[in-house]
């Protein structure tokens, strides 16, 4: 009996600690968000997200997030899945920011007031025929109509190629999009929207692989399920760049991705030299500085000379302490240290600025879209902010 209440007890942990995660990552995530952090505001409500993918919350800030920076395609996608799991909180918001968002996108409005009326709009990479539960609905494209909310089956037909079967949740409130590519052929090619998973399809099997920070192994032909939204994929491979992208996942469609392997020899061996450099740069530079001071002493030795002969008696005969022999030799060796010094300067920045460019230069490749150079709202003006990987 003790153990089964021991073990009953850990359960319990177990269960709350997803649960204070989760709520700890969304308060966060919040915050950075109203704050102005964008990078760090969307790592952290992704990882509310990957906690709890049925809460509506990380979704609708997400949609937020991605209105700031403009990632039309991302905000469309989450502020639909908010609208799916969620569609009690916030709907209004949702359907407004979902519509903003097609509109900013260049998708067409539908030109009317949908209420708590669904519509759907679709477009393909030919013009064809496309047919609602098998009846016809009209030719590609299609501009937003009005549809019965709730599952519907859509074919996109054309002769000699093969007919694409959509699948989709058509939701009230907001115009759904469907976007199909036709292949040549006859056999049926079947996309189910399904608003649950999309499948990230890597074109090679990655060594290892972080999705959002968690390791992830993908299946024996690199299909990997992916909850719909924006996802930061890292893959790592000895003796390769590590790689790293953003990924838009859609619910029911396949993502391909194709990595591009880069060697990390020669960026590895541009950062020695760029080290070794710099630290020639900054001996270089230590010898100038002492250089200058033994100039400086030279100076003084020669000044100390001068003014004891100035000032020595008029009619003093007795032999000088210091003879015109140690004068110009004093001279010469501050002529000498001075020029070795501004010599040593030169050189000292020319080996630090060749190793500080080569050292910028090696950064590691990524083919993240986070921009290099970004402008974030705060309260009372604005932050410009760089990103730098290396």
């Amino acid at each position: 009996m003790r153990f089964a209440v021991v073990l009953c007890a850990l359960a319990g942990v177990a269960r709350a600690q997803p649960e204070v995660d989760f709520a700890r990552e969304l308060q966060a995530g919040i915050a950075l968000l109203q704050g102005g952090n964008l990078i760090e505001a969307r790592t952290a409500l992704t990882r509310a997200r990957t906690i709890d993918r049925k809460a509506g919350a990380p979704h609708r800030y997400l949609a937020k997030l991605a209105e700031r920076e403009k990632e039309w395609d991302e905000c469309i996608d989450s502020a639909h899945e908010a609208l799916v799991v969620d569609p009690t909180t916030d709907t209004a918001e949702m359907r407004t920011l979902h519509a903003t968002c097609r509109s900013a996108d260049g998708r067409p409005s539908p030109g009317f007031e949908l209420g708590d009326q669904a519509a759907v709009a679709i477009t393909a990479n030919l013009t064809a025929t496309v047919k609602l539960r098998g009846e016809p609905f009209g030719g590609t494209p299609i501009a937003p109509r009005l549809v019965p909310p709730g599952r519907l089956a859509l074919d996109i037909e054309r002769g000699g190629y093969r007919t694409a079967r959509v699948d989709i949740d058509a939701l009230p409130g907001i115009v759904t999009d469907v976007r199909v590519e036709l292949q040549a052929g006859e056999e049926p090619s079947v996309i189910r929207l399904d608003r649950k998973v999309g499948t990230l399809v890597l074109s090679t099997r990655p060594v290892l692989l972080l999705v959002d920070g968690v390791a992830a192994r993908v299946d024996q032909a690199n299909h990997l399920p992916l909850a719909p939204g924006v996802h930061e994929l890292e893959i790592r491979d000895p003796g390769k760049e590590i790689w790293r992208r953003r990924v838009v996942i859609t619910a029911g469609q396949d993502h391909p991705v194709t990595p591009q392997y880069i060697d990390a020899g020669p960026r590895e061996s541009r950062r020695t030299l760029s080290l070794a450099l710099g630290g020639g740069g900054a001996v270089m530079l230590a010898v100038g500085v002492g250089l200058f001071y033994r100039a400086s002493a030279a100076k003084d030795e020669a000044r100390e000379i001068l003014a004891a002969e100035i000032t020595r008696p008029v009619g003093d005969l007795s032999e000088p302490l210091r003879t015109r022999a140690d004068f110009d030799d004093a001279r010469s060796r501050e002529g000498r240290n001075a020029l070795l010094s501004n010599l040593s300067y030169g050189a000292g920045l020319a080996l630090l600025g060749a190793g500080i460019y080569l050292f910028a230069t090696s950064r590691a490749p990524s083919d993240d879209d986070i921009p290099d150079l970004a402008i974030s709202p705060v309260t009372g003006g604005a932050v410009l902010g760089r990103t730098l990987r290396w």
